[in-house]
């Protein structure tokens, strides 16, 4: 049985395997061809070939995630194919691991969630079975992902994502409370171009934009943190852990402890940490 940890989020797809891991843009295109292209008909593509279809004045570019959450549910469809796709493939060496019935019946996949999408489970498992034939499908906040990763049972745990932000306080494992902001990485660089986050140099060239971006956030975020922290008896039990792509942004971890006046943990690879913690949790389940 294959076991996978996905995480498909606002801004970029995280899938984790026995086979190795794969992380791309949370993007879905689609154009028709012209007269004089080779081939005729509807072309799709996913990731950053469907950033690559902007050069196409006639193409539709699709985020089909929003803050967590599918609302695309052919473009949505087509990344978890995808992701599935790419980690087989290292491992299998094929064109097309969906093809293989036999595989399809041997995955067990694990797919986090917002905290407060609860209520898209249902709909969620469906969208992913509609599309490939699992084994086992569970469906948890992303965020115990990071925990997991982290091996830890009482933590608070943060994940700036692009879509949203994550505070949830775990309580051997059980998440006992939480929120998901609608402030997240996106709130950085919204006023640099739609696709700005794509972009390594935007973090570099835009320094003060992000520097004054990144305040605004951790004030937010901050601010947040504290009013969680105040409703718990053991405030001091907790380590905060904060992880997502969101804490790589330069200034973002110094702002932070600065307004938190703690230090904060940080998963080795925080980009990733939430996909490693779901798929570490397929192996055991």
């Amino acid at each position: 049985m294959v076991s996978i940890g996905l995480d498909v989020g606002t801004g970029f797809v995280k899938c984790v395997s026995d086979y190795g891991h794969v992380i791309f843009p949370s993007l879905f295109a689609y154009r028709d061809t012209g007269k004089w292209e080779e081939s005729q008909g509807r072309i799709e593509a996913v990731g950053t070939k469907a950033r690559e279809f902007s050069k196409y004045p006639d193409a539709v570019i699709i985020r089909p995630v929003s803050e967590g959450r599918p609302i695309d549910q052919r473009g949505f469809e087509a990344l978890v194919s995808e992701a599935i796709n790419r980690v087989c493939r290292i491992g299998l060496q094929q064109n097309n691991f969906l093809d293989g019935k036999e595989c399809n019946s041997e995955i067990s996949i694990i797919v986090g969630l917002p905290y407060d999408a609860r209520k898209e489970k249902t709909r969620l498992r469906r969208i992913i079975e509609n599309r490939i034939h699992l084994k086992k499908c569970g469906i948890v906040p992303q965020v115990a992902g990071t925990l997991i990763d982290m091996n830890k049972k009482d933590a608070i745990i943060m994940s700036i994502g692009q879509g949203t932000t994550e505070i949830v306080v775990f309580d051997n494992q059980d998440p006992i409370i939480g929120v998901s902001l609608p402030q997240a990485t996106d709130f950085i660089t919204q006023g640099l171009g739609e696709f700005s986050y794509l972009q390594a140099s935007t973090f570099t060239k835009q320094k003060s934009e992000i520097r004054k971006n990144v305040a605004k956030l951790t004030d937010i975020l901050s601010n947040k943190l504290f009013n969680i922290m105040s409703s718990l008896e053991e405030r001091n039990h907790y380590d905060v852990v904060v992880s997502g792509g969101g804490i790589m942004i330069p200034g973002m971890k110094r702002s932070l402890e600065r307004k938190l006046k703690m230090k904060i943990q940080v998963p080795k690879i925080p980009i990733m940490s939430n996909a490693i913690g779901l798929y570490k949790l397929a192996k055991i389940e």
